[in-house]
């Protein structure tokens, strides 16, 4: 049995549960069409199945562009229009990304997808700061995932991700507003000529200068110990897996920082943010190195315009590809 499938049967779960009118729910045609009216009143475990069931939909999504299941490289370097458009469809206009591999963020203007095969998606946390917005905190293996653009060969192991999710009445579906993709790449597909990394995008001033800001105050908030700048709900994960839990924060601040690279893009009352910072961060009594490292961090704006933190990852030290790390033989059949 493979991953894909594993995670089609609890999705398919889900659906059933939806049917058989689960909190007075509507008959919604997949996870991510279901409208949030439709969550109300669900468990923390009914949230956590849901949360299963639309990651499970978008990955099936995402895999099925590419070369085809187990075989690596033979793909074209830019996938069809046809793949690339369901795959954009799954993204807020506003989207922000950040990959463990780059120092800067992915846009929707500037993404294309990587090419997957089979995934596992294991220990979903799904919570919802507000009634529109969702905070998907899971860990997911994708293995034989290549870099069709540049010929990188991702790691294949288990590693977190964390994605917040917006209710978009417009299209009737939730679609992804910040995504934290903490893969990391340790190979490259021989012969392959790379294009390029992803372009790099334009951010407006005035989101920067405000992200900055915003960026400032939780630096003193968690210098001070104040946890006022946290919403309901909020999620954190490191890259190496250890998540927030609401009665043990797992890193605390030992010194000021400045944040450097900063990227920023608001849309309504959410606000997301990428930038490096200097690790000043203690985690469980430990210290962690003293290097620049991504960070990205999600925002809500309250009713009485305060800003909130509702998710944060925390990345290790982004890594190119060396040009003489160790190269994969493709596996096409062509």
């Amino acid at each position: 049995m493979t991953f894909r499938r594993l995670n089609t049967l609890a999705a398919s779960a889900f659906a059933t549960a939806l049917l058989l009118g689960l909190s007075g729910c509507s008959q919604s045609d997949t996870a991510l069409e279901t409208p949030p009216s439709d969550l109300d009143g669900m468990s923390e475990q009914q949230l956590n199945e849901f949360g299963l069931a639309a990651a499970t939909e978008a990955y099936e999504i995402l895999s099925r562009g590419g070369s085809p299941t187990g075989e690596m490289g033979g793909a074209p370097a830019q996938p069809d229009e046809s793949t690339l458009a369901e795959a954009r469809a799954l993204l807020d206009d506003q989207v922000l990304i950040q990959r463990s591999s780059l120092n800067y963020g992915i846009t929707e203007q500037t993404y294309v997808p990587t090419d997957i095969d089979e995934f596992e998606i294991e220990r979903m946390s799904l919570t919802r700061p507000m009634e529109d917005v969702l905070v998907a905190l899971y860990d997911v293996a994708l293995p034989g995932r290549t870099d069709p653009a540049t010929g990188e060969v991702f790691s294949g192991r288990t590693m977190p991700r964390i994605t917040v999710l917006r209710w978009n009445a417009d299209d009737q579906r939730w679609l992804i507003f910040s995504h934290a993709d903490f893969d990391t790449p340790e190979a490259t597909l021989c012969g392959v000529q790379a294009i390029g990394d992803p372009a790099t995008s334009d951010f407006l001033p005035e989101d920067v200068a405000l992200g900055t800001q915003i960026v400032d105050d939780l630096v003193q908030a968690k210098l001070a110990n104040d946890n006022s700048v946290y919403a309901d709900g909020y999620q954190i994960v490191l890259a190496s897996g250890e998540r927030n839990t609401p009665s043990k924060p797992i890193a605390s601040l030992t010194k000021p920082v400045d944040p450097s690279n900063v990227e920023a893009i608001r849309s309504g009352d959410l606000m997301a943010i990428r930038y490096d910072m200097p690790n000043a961060l203690n985690v469980d009594g430990e210290s962690l190195a003293q290097k620049f490292n991504p960070r990205l961090l999600t925002y809500q704006l309250t009713a009485d315009d305060q800003w909130e933190l509702i998710a944060s990852a925390v990345f290790g030290l982004t890594q190119g590809v060396a040009d003489d790390i160790e190269c994969v033989p493709t596996t096409n059949k062509r």
